[in-house]
C-alpha cells in the first residue's frame, strides 16, 4: 500500500537539505512539480521504480531505495529488510569518514555496542514506565566528544534511524524534530564544533519536548526495540560468520516478497489499467482488426517521417 504521507514527508526532508526544490528536480533530474504534488499530497498512485531510484540516489543518505520502494508499495516491509538497509548505511558512513575497507570498520561494532547500552537503557525505562532522562551525551566523555566527533556520527546515525522506525511504526510523535543528514560531514562539523548544538544531543528521549513516547504502546515498543537490536547484531554478525541463525536472517533481508502492486506492475508492466484496460476482461483482436491496426500506424509512421523531413528542408 502506498503511503502517501510518509512519501510526502520524506520528500519534503530531502527538499531542506536542498537550498530549494527546483535545486533538487534538477539534481534527481525529476519534475519540479511532479515532486511538489507528492510533497503537497495530490497524487494518489506512487512513483515508478525508476523515479524512485533517482530520488534515492539525489537524497543525501535521507532514505534509500529499498525504504522508498516499501513506502510505495512495491515491496512487503519487514523488520529484518529495514535494519540490513540501515547497517548498510552505517558501513557506507563508516567508509565516508574513515576512507577504509570494509573489514577494517571497528567502529562500525563500537557504534553499536554503544548503541546497545542506549537500547539497554530505554528497555530499562520503558519497562519501569518511569520517565527518567537518557541523554545522550552520557554515551561518551565529553574530553573523548571533542577528541573524535566520528564516534558521535555513527552512533547518532544509529539512533536516529532506530527513532525514524518506531515513527514509521506509530509508536511515538515527534514535535519539531529534525533528522540530520549524516552523510553531509561539512555540514555536520560546523554545527558539532559549535558549544550551542551539544544541546540537541542532551534531551531525553522518554517524553521529551522532541520525542513523545505514545503509552498505550510501551509493551509493542519494547518488543519491537528488542527485535531491532537482535536484528542488528545479526547484520553485524552476518559479515563474518555463516552460521544458520545469520543465513536465516540474510534470506529474510534479501526476500523482499512481491506485494500486490508489484504483481500488479508484472502483469501491466505498462501501466494500462491506469486508463481502464482490465486484462481479465481482454479480447484480442481479430487477424483483420490486426491488419486495420498495422495499415493505421505504417500511415503515421510515414506522416511523422514526412513532417520531420519538411522541417529539416524549411
Amino acid at each position: 500500500m502506498f503511503d502517501i504521507k510518509i512519501f510526502s514527508n520524506i520528500l519534503q526532508k530531502i527538499t531542506n537539505t536542498y537550498s530549494s526544490i527546483s535545486e533538487f528536480a534538477d539534481k534527481s533530474e525529476v519534475n519540479r512539480t511532479y515532486l511538489s504534488k507528492y510533497i503537497n499530497m495530490k497524487l494518489d498512485n506512487p512513483p515508478t521504480p525508476k523515479i524512485l531510484e533517482k530520488i534515492s540516489i539525489s537524497s543525501n543518505g535521507i532514505t534509500t531505495y529499498e525504504e522508498l520502494m516499501q513506502i510505495c508499495g512495491y515491496y512487503e516491509e519487514t523488520i529484518e529488510n529495514t535494519v540490513y538497509e540501515i547497517y548498510k548505511q552505517l558501513k557506507s558512513l563508516s567508509q565516508l569518514i574513515y576512507k577504509k575497507q570494509n573489514q577494517d570498520l571497528y567502529e562500525v561494532e563500537f557504534s553499536i555496542e554503544k548503541f546497545q547500552e542506549y537500547s539497554s537503557d530505554l528497555l530499562e525505562t520503558l519497562e519501569k514506565k518511569e520517565g527518567s532522562k537518557i541523554l545522550l551525551i552520557d554515551y561518551f566523555r565529553k574530553d573523548f566528544f571533542w577528541e573524535d566527533y566520528n564516534f558521535i556520527v555513527t552512533f547518532l546515525f544509529l539512533y536516529e534511524s532506530f527513532i525514524k522506525c518506531l515513527e514509521k511504526e506509530n509508536y511515538l510523535i515527534l514535535n519539531n524534530y529534525n533528522f540530520t543528514n549524516w552523510f553531509d560531514l561539512d555540514s555536520f562539523y560546523n554545527k558539532i564544533t559549535d558549544t550551542r548544538y551539544l544541546e540537541n544531543f542532551e534531551f531525553i528521549t522518554y517524553d521529551s519536548k522532541n520525542i513523545i513516547f505514545i503509552r498505550e504502546k510501551l509493551e509493542e515498543i519494547c518488543q519491537y526495540t528488542k527485535k531491532f537490536i537482535s536484528c542488528l547484531n545479526l547484520a553485524y554478525l552476518s559479515d563474518f560468520d555463516n552460521n544458520a541463525l545469520t543465513e536465516l536472517f540474510k534470506k529474510k533481508a534479501s526476500n523482499q516478497q512481491l506485494s500486490e502492486i508489484q504483481k500488479e506492475k508484472i502483469i501491466d508492466p505498462l501501466g494500462l489499467s491506469e486508463i481502464g484496460f482490465d486484462i481479465n476482461n481482454y479480447i484480442p483482436p481479430t487477424q483483420t482488426q490486426k491488419e486495420q491496426i498495422k495499415a493505421m500506424v505504417e500511415i503515421i509512421l510515414k506522416e511523422n517521417k514526412k513532417g520531420i523531413s519538411d522541417e529539416k528542408n524549411n
